[in-house]
């Protein structure tokens, strides 16, 4: 299971602070989770399925403002982009050159 604040934590360790708000994340997670679970359930954990539904959702939500909004094209562009994110991040964080291959998760 996982908790809001370990998707704050993914938030700043892959450099997304200025992609999406912490308040952002927290409405997300319960709107999912009001849709999802029983009554009885605590809104502020996702299993695995809950985890990929906030990760789309959160790839929309921050590709659908400012000057990279991409609400008008279809959502895989917005999960390709936060995806190319991560692996900026990653590539940076381990000091590796951006391949050639970096066009696009999984594209060779």
């Amino acid at each position: 299971m996982m908790k809001i604040p370990d998707l704050w934590k993914f938030r700043g360790d892959y450099g997304l602070k200025n992609f999406i708000k912490k308040e952002e994340i927290t409405t997300l997670v319960r709107l999912l989770n009001m849709k999802k679970k029983k009554k009885k359930e605590d809104l502020r954990f996702l299993s695995f399925k809950g985890f990929n539904d906030a990760f789309i959702q959160m790839a929309l939500l921050g590709f659908s403002k400012g000057k990279d909004d991409r609400s008008d094209q279809p959502p895989v562009n917005s999960v390709q982009g936060l995806f190319d994110l991560l692996r900026a991040s990653i590539e940076k964080k381990i000091n590796v050159k951006p391949s050639s291959r970096s066009q696009g998760f999984g594209k060779k």
